[in-house]
């Protein structure tokens, strides 16, 4: 804002022109591509002198955006095989990638190995029968992880039919039952029965 007897205004930003024959009161935006220093200079002239005010600006460069910080990426995890006999045993193998400060590995949430390596292999021997949940866990060093699982079934072993004393080996599901004889022939032509614990 500029007052006195009809001065003429000129607004300069260092040597270049940005307003000639400016107003008494105004607003101007100028935007700047650049850093550095800028002078803005108002000049105010009349029949009774020139008169100027300046004011000094500084650009500073933005500071660049850091990129977001990569997490730990499980590039593969795989037990196998996907099924085995009680007592059988199956190999877990892994690796891992990006910002990886600790790996731990779990079978059923019981930890296996903590502090592996980013990348290896290990056998592991199961003395159960059942579903067994393996999980493999990776954490950053800003807190951040990733979780990667498989499923192993251990296959119980199927049970022989014990034979009964002094005979041998019938099916449960035969035994109890009643049976209705067509024909037996036992070499003396006496009716028996051809499953023990039966009845004709």
């Amino acid at each position: 804002r500029v007052s006195g007897d009809g001065p003429a205004i000129s607004l300069a930003r260092d040597a270049t022109a940005l307003w000639e024959d400016a107003p008494l009161q105004a607003n101007l935006q100028d935007c700047l591509q650049n850093e550095g220093t800028y002078v803005y200079k108002i000049t105010a002239t009349n029949g009774a002198g020139t008169d100027t005010q300046q004011e000094t600006v500084t650009v500073v460069a933005t500071a660049p955006t850091p990129p977001p910080v990569e997490g730990p990426i499980i590039d593969t995890f795989s037990v196998t095989p996907e099924s085995v006999p009680v007592n059988g045993c199956v190999v877990v193998a892994w690796n891992v990638g990006g910002d990886v400060q600790s790996l731990r590995i779990l079978r059923n949430n019981d930890i296996l190995l903590d502090g592996a390596p980013p990348t290896g292999s290990g056998q592991n021997c199961l003395t159960e029968a059942g579903d067994f949940e393996y999980r493999l866990d990776a954490f950053s060093s800003t807190g951040q992880s990733a979780s990667s699982s498989a499923t192993v079934t251990v296959i119980a072993p199927v049970q022989p039919i014990e034979p009964p004393v002094g005979g041998a080996g019938v099916d449960p599901a035969l035994t109890g039952s009643t049976w209705t004889l067509i024909s037996l022939f036992d070499g003396a032509g006496a009716m028996v029965s051809p499953i023990a614990g039966t009845q004709i």
